[in-house]
C-alpha cells in the first residue's frame, strides 16, 4: 500500500525542499507511525533512521510499527492556509 511521508517527517532538522533530502526515484527507509481515519498510511522517514541507529547491531528493532524502504514517487507543495 502507498503511503505519505509529511515534510515535516523527512528529517531531524528543517527541510525546506524535499529534493534537498530525497530525490524522486531513490530508495528511503522509513516507519509506519500510523493510519488516519481515512485509511492512509502515515510514514516517516526520521523515525525510521532513529530506530536504525539506535539498534544497530542489535538485530530487529522491537516495538512500534513496521520499518520498511520504499521508492520516493513524487514530490508535491502544498499550499498553506
Amino acid at each position: 500500500k502507498d503511503g505519505l511521508v509529511h515534510i515535516s517527517e523527512l528529517a531531524d532538522f528543517r527541510v525546506k525542499r524535499t529534493e534537498d533530502v530525497a530525490k524522486i526515484g531513490e530508495m528511503i527507509w522509513v516507519k509506519c507511525i500510523g493510519i488516519d481515519d481515512k485509511g492512509r498510511v502515515k510514514l516517516s522517514r526520521k523515525a525510521a533512521l532513529k530506530e536504525r541507529a539506535e539498534t544497530e547491531g542489535a538485530g530487529m528493532p522491537e516495538g512500534g510499527g513496521e520499518e520498511g524502504r520504499g521508492q520516493v514517487d513524487r514530490a508535491e507543495r502544498q499550499p498553506v492556509h
